[in-house]
């Protein structure tokens, strides 16, 4: 589960295999410690399923299954929806483990290895026009290519990394025991580089998201360091401001006005299906027939090339897109699940954890606003890969005293 950023970098293959393998070498393991009585497997699992992100992930799958059954399905999509399972089981898994391994340690690293593994690679195309595994410097230009999974994940590891990094300038002992990397050159490092990867994506949903984390984090992280991270805000400010009036797709509008379309058609498709959507894998297929010649004047909807059907493969909106396609009983199943999720990110005691973790739902939501679709690709793969960081996070320090414990012994 720890590769599932290095996996992001490398390809929608790579990800969700390792995503779906860690779900599956979970489950079969269970089974296997159910079916030999493992001492200790019932109370794990009884603890498993009232997890406030596991339960919430549970309902919000149900719902999913439900509005497919019940929006006379397309049974050869059946295995489509069925295999959003593979996210529940990596977020369980997580949690699950984490009660007997240092999960969050072995994230964290992960975190890290997918931004240093996109940094080198992304240097190695400039220079040499093509990466560590062959891939040309085209694979890392334009918006279907490795550059939005790239800018995804980098602009949730630039905000993350600096609030770990804010966060050794706390001398306290209960903060410090908390922080797996304590080296402060390493965390900047790290941050740096997801900076960088951002910039060169040439995206400004992310360059902006990324802002927005950096901000969030120098507002959480107290007095004293806002007062240094104002600096290094206004620094980071000033170049986005530059960028703003070079870069051309600052410039770009097109996007913005296909957007605005597709909201207004996800929205009359919400009005029409209200209490559980359309389902996620007819969104496509519904948004033809409600998008009328009349409703899109702007746009030739008979032409298969028009560039609104690239972009209309999903809602564009993170909220808007969950009405649309679950209604209002995914929505509320999913906002249950977000809100845990941010409630669980801070831990007075943890501030390392607590600002980088707190980072996240930041970034998250600034690109969801706009462009992401929860249901599939890479923002699903790093949206599980947190709440596993998350829920993994709980035992971190009972893991690390047992684990003093034992070297002292």
């Amino acid at each position: 589960g720890s590769l599932v950023p290095i996996g992001v970098v490398l390809g929608n293959v790579s990800f969700e295999g390792f995503v779906g393998l860690t779900g599956l070498s979970w489950l079969l393991r269970s089974i296997l410690a159910f079916a030999w009585k493992e001492p200790g497997v019932g109370e794990s699992f009884d603890r498993l399923k009232s997890h406030p992100l596991v339960l919430p992930y549970f309902v919000w799958y149900v719902v999913i299954l439900i509005s497919f059954f019940c929006n006379a399905p397309d049974m050869d999509k059946l295995g489509y929806n069925i295999a959003f399972i593979r996210h529940l089981l990596f977020v369980a898994a997580a949690v699950d483990i984490s009660q007997r391994l240092p999960v969050c340690k072995y994230f964290l690293y992960g975190l890290a290895g997918g931004v240093l593994w996109a940094g080198i690679n992304t240097l190695a195309v400039h220079l040499a026009g093509f990466d560590l595994i062959g891939n040309p410097i085209s694979y890392y230009n334009g918006k279907r290519q490795a550059a939005p999974r790239i800018a995804w994940l980098a602009s949730l590891s630039a905000p993350f990394f600096w609030g770990w990094a804010v966060a050794t300038f706390h001398k306290h002992a209960s903060t410090k025991k908390h922080l797996f990397i304590e080296r402060r050159e390493t965390l900047v490092t790290v941050t740096l580089i997801a900076v960088v990867l951002i910039l060169i994506s040439d995206i400004r949903t992310f360059i902006l998201a990324m802002v927005i984390g950096l901000f969030w984090v120098s507002v959480l992280s107290g007095k004293k360091a806002l007062v240094k991270n104002i600096f290094i805000l206004g620094g980071v400010t000033v170049v986005i401001g530059v960028l703003f009036f070079n870069l051309d797709s600052f410039q770009r509008i097109e996007s913005i006005n296909h957007r605005f379309y597709i909201w207004k058609v996800s929205w009359l498709m919400s009005i029409d299906h209200p209490i559980i959507g359309t389902s996620v894998s007819a969104y496509k297929e519904v948004f033809s027939q409600y998008a009328s010649a009349d409703l899109a004047a702007m746009f030739n909807l008979s032409n298969p090339s028009d560039p609104i059907w690239a972009w209309a493969n999903s809602a564009h909106n993170l909220f808007l897109m969950v009405f649309t396609v679950t209604g209002v009983s995914g929505l509320l199943a999913f906002l249950w699940l977000l809100i845990n999720a941010i409630r669980s990110s801070w831990q007075p005691n943890q501030l390392g954890w607590s600002l980088g973790l707190a980072s996240w739902p930041a970034t998250f939501l600034a690109i969801g606003m706009v462009g992401t679709n929860i249901y599939d690709g890479t923002s699903a793969a790093l949206f599980v890969f947190f709440l596993g960081l998350i829920g993994g996070r709980d035992n971190a320090e009972e893991l690390s005293v047992d684990s003093e414990k034992r070297v002292v012994s």
